[in-house]
């Protein structure tokens, strides 16, 4: 079942969900938006092979911010650290940001039970798009289970004793050109349902009438670190 903001929140205080930094006012009635770090990374090469590490360079967001072309993959990190020992975190976009035409979660949405630390996002343009660090780019639900889980995640990217930075995928988007294997493993599958008390939504698309434009301009007015960035 998925939590709702004011159980997200609960279970935040009592420690049972990591999410670190926390501001009360970043939840949603059934989410929390977390904050894109100025760290990026891009892959270098014109075409990957899912059984090589992919070659890549690192690129930091000024606080003017910095121009995303389309049909490259950017591989940015939370700011926040999250995670769960008792619910599973889901990370994906908001609708202000994928109306400015931006992909920030391509694929893996899924986190895993047990694993803390800050995500790495796959950003992708549709079209040319300014970012800038700090901004509220994303949100994460969380998903209570049902079973005893089998054991900890201790996979790639994260576990409750390691929090660095993520490190960058070891198989890059088809947004550029990317060889695959027969019996590689591509997605999973999650079943679903809610739990807790309901806050409903009251926020900038309340009320829509028809397609509606990105209004994330308006989060800038409430984020103290990019109140001064230049447009």
């Amino acid at each position: 079942m998925i939590l709702t903001g004011p159980e997200i929140a609960d279970r935040i205080e009592n420690a049972s969900i990591t999410f670190e930094p926390f501001d009360p006012t970043r939840l949603n009635p059934n989410s929390v938006n977390y904050h894109l770090a100025p760290e990026l990374r891009v892959h270098t090469a014109s075409r990957v092979d899912a059984l090589d590490p992919p070659p890549t360079r690192d690129v930091r967001i000024p606080d003017t911010g910095l121009v995303l072309q389309p049909r490259r993959v950017h591989l940015g990190t939370t700011v926040e650290t999250i995670g769960s020992t008792t619910t599973v975190p889901s990370l994906i976009g908001r609708s202000s940001i994928g109306r400015l035409r931006l992909f920030v979660r391509i694929s893996a949405d899924l986190g895993n039970l047990g694993a803390a630390h800050r995500w790495t996002l796959e950003i992708v343009a549709v079209q040319p798009v300014r970012v800038y660090p700090y901004m509220r780019i994303g949100q994460v639900s969380f998903w209570t289970i049902d079973g005893d889980p089998a054991r900890p995640h201790d996979g790639y990217f994260g576990r409750l004793d390691d929090t660095r930075p993520p490190r960058p995928a070891h198989f890059a988007s088809a947004v550029q050109p990317v060889r695959v294997y027969a019996g590689m493993v591509l997605a999973h599958v999650t079943f679903r349902r809610s739990q807790g008390k309901v806050t409903l939504y009251h926020g900038k698309y309340q009320g829509s009438q028809g397609p509606q434009p990105s209004r994330s301009w308006q989060d800038f007015e409430h984020t103290p670190a990019l109140s001064g960035a230049a447009r």
